[in-house]
């Protein structure tokens, strides 16, 4: 397997050095934006290709070919793809513009609750003034009315500081914030750290809705876990919906040199757990798909319903709209939920839906995603991080 980082001035210049490199076969592993001065900006682009060991006869024919004159069509085809590949990354939304156009929703969405401030029966007009900053502040993160409202009628009932102050000035907002952040922790829950034990051969199921990230922050658990703990890890793959699913998980496997296996049953998997008795983790990555799908709930129901000892931990995209949430926690629960792993943490404004769905559903945190970086990218969750992202802290 070769690995290569490759820098330009504009990503697509850094795309074709990537094509040009290692051809139509290579893979993007990772982007990076990096800043050189205040007016310039240098890309980055990491990609991996398969080795390959051409016959001898092939090599000269390869060479041969490199040589000659007579690849003019190929070159016109370059051509025009080249040009295709420009026009789309001219077209592309820029960063920024999308950061400007979130920054004017969360403005929007200030606007609206000052204005359900004055609105008679609004729980904002029927809260101390003391308040209001707090309730506006995490109502714009993304936390629920209703847990908003517990959240107030908690605060209401707690003695009045200033009474035992001895006339020792009190700032009311930081005290109700830090009250705020001490009922939140109460609330939040986190499971227990995935402590490899020798001996003992643990399977985790990755569930969850398509582009929610779920391969990625697979390869970056088996990654912390291969080299951190020492862990002898099984990367499996039981997606069998769609040509090449496997390759991106494979192509991870090998780079981080952890076994790599394909299944279609349960059966597939005792039977390679049999031969494989020294394996400490068993990362089970499965299809990517709809939680409409109700053909994928069956076929995971089959694990369930197996000897095999397995979690199941439904991976999120915290920039999913909460309703989506709602309806894959919903569509995924028959499977008995561990926990919930939330990744692209980096391209969110609000964190919110994290104590709502947590709390909703009674679901403990396990990892948040940082960032597309394998295998930096990923961390242990914890409350004090929760609280940290919605505060702002």
């Amino acid at each position: 397997m070769q690995v290569k980082t490759f820098e330009a001035l504009t990503m697509n210049d850094a795309i074709k050095s990537v094509k040009n490199e290692f051809g139509n076969d290579a893979i993007i592993l990772n982007t990076k934006e990096k800043t050189i001065d205040k007016k310039n900006k240098m890309y980055e682009v990491t990609a991996a290709v398969p080795e390959t060991t051409p016959s001898a006869g092939a090599s000269a024919g390869i060479a041969a070919f490199k040589a000659s004159n007579q690849s003019s069509e190929i070159s016109e085809q370059l051509s025009s793809l080249d040009q295709r590949i420009s026009n789309l990354t001219d077209i592309l939304p820029r960063k920024s513009s999308i950061n400007n156009l979130e920054g004017g929703i969360e403005e929007l969405k200030a606007l609206l609750l000052e204005a359900l401030r004055t609105k008679e029966n609004h729980i904002i007009s029927q809260i101390p003034k003391s308040m209001t900053k707090l309730y506006r502040q995490l109502s714009l993160t993304g936390i629920d009315e209703s847990e908003l409202a517990k959240l107030i009628t908690y605060l209401k009932d707690l003695p009045d500081p200033t009474e035992n102050s001895n006339k020792i000035p009190i700032n009311m907002g930081d005290h109700y914030q830090s009250q705020a952040i001490r009922w939140m922790l109460k609330r939040i829950s986190i499971t227990p750290k995935w402590t490899p034990v020798s001996g003992t051969t643990k399977i985790r199921a990755f569930v969850g809705p398509s582009g929610s990230g779920k391969t990625s922050a697979i390869a970056k658990l088996a990654a912390n876990y291969h080299k951190q703990h020492k862990a002898k890890i099984l990367l499996v793959s039981f997606d069998q919906s769609k040509l090449g699913s496997n390759e991106q998980l494979r192509l991870y496997a090998k780079i981080l040199g952890v076994q790599f296996e394909t299944i279609n049953s349960t059966k597939d998997l005792e039977k390679i757990l049999d031969k494989n008795t020294d394996i400490d983790m068993v990362f089970v990555d499965t299809a990517g798909r709809s939680p409409k799908n109700s053909q994928l709930i069956e076929e995971l129901n089959l694990f369930q319903e197996s000897s095999l000892p397995l979690d199941f931990h439904l991976v999120l995209s915290i920039t999913e709209k909460q309703a989506q949430l709602d309806r894959a926690i919903r569509s995924f629960s028959a499977l008995g939920i561990s926990s919930l792993i939330f990744t692209k943490m980096d391209e969110s404004w609000s964190y919110g839906e994290i104590f709502n769905l947590s709390t909703k559903w009674s679901l403990p945190l396990s990892f948040f995603s940082t960032g597309p970086r394998i295998p930096d990218d990923i961390e242990r969750a914890s409350k004090e991080r929760v609280v940290e992202r919605i505060f702002g802290l």
